[in-house]
């Protein structure tokens, strides 16, 4: 199939776009994509604490000789190689969750041609201001772990610096320099899991609450800046 240029992906008929801002709309999409998500981070945390388990076994690695004491304590899961990608995974997920809470109750945030804008300032990956938006609670230890998470999803799972070099900090991993630490606590992935649960509930009383929208629904002219 050729790829479309911009002004053909402009020309889209109108059904056409009503089902894509239909979609953007509906909750149970953003429900749904989480949960994509959400999988895919269950199966890099499984795959990397195997690997960390078994070095040598990740590609275009190779370890000759191992040994393990029989009586040594269990290595703590923290994801392994795969960890940064894993929690980025699981940071987009608890964004659809929220995103999807908030067009919910908001659907004017989707316009005739895109969505809005989730902040006035700052990315569209800063959790703690999604779930505050979205009215999901969360502890002190949880924002520290939101606050974290947003690093991860704004770079650190996609890049080895960040865009703004201002941003890197003593724990990364740089070039030369040894990181003071890059290990996730191993009861984050738990927490995480407990805020996945919670937003998710969340999501569902919010489409339980607000009636669906009808299929021909007017979606304006403009979404909010």
């Amino acid at each position: 199939m050729a790829k479309l240029d911009r002004n053909e992906s402009r020309s889209r008929p109108e059904w056409w776009l009503q089902r894509v801002r239909y979609t953007a709309a509906e909750p149970t999409a953003w429900l749904h994509h989480a949960w994509i998500l959400r999988q895919a981070a269950e199966d890099l945390w499984i795959t990397g604490n195997a690997h960390q388990r078994s070095p040598g076994s990740e590609l275009g690695v190779t370890v000759l000789a191992q040994y393990r004491a029989p009586d040594a304590p269990p290595i703590p899961e923290t994801g392994g190689s795969t960890r940064d990608v894993c929690f980025m995974l699981f940071g987009f997920a608890l964004e659809n969750l929220a995103k999807g809470i908030i067009v919910c109750r908001d659907p004017k945030r989707v316009s005739r041609g895109k969505l809005a804008r989730w902040h006035r300032r700052g990315s569209g990956h800063q959790l703690v201001r999604l779930f505050e938006s979205a009215e999901i609670p969360f502890t002190i230890e949880e924002r520290e772990v939101l606050e974290r998470m947003s690093r991860t999803t704004e770079w650190q799972g996609r890049y080895p610096v960040p865009m703004d070099f201002n941003n890197a900090r003593d724990g990364d991993r740089l070039i030369g320099i040894l990181a003071v630490s890059n290990v996730w606590p191993a009861d984050d992935y738990a927490r995480l899991s407990a805020l996945y649960d919670a937003a998710k509930a969340a999501l569902i009383r919010a489409m339980e609450a607000v009636p669906p929208l009808p299929e021909d629904h007017d979606f304006g002219e403009a979404a909010h800046s």
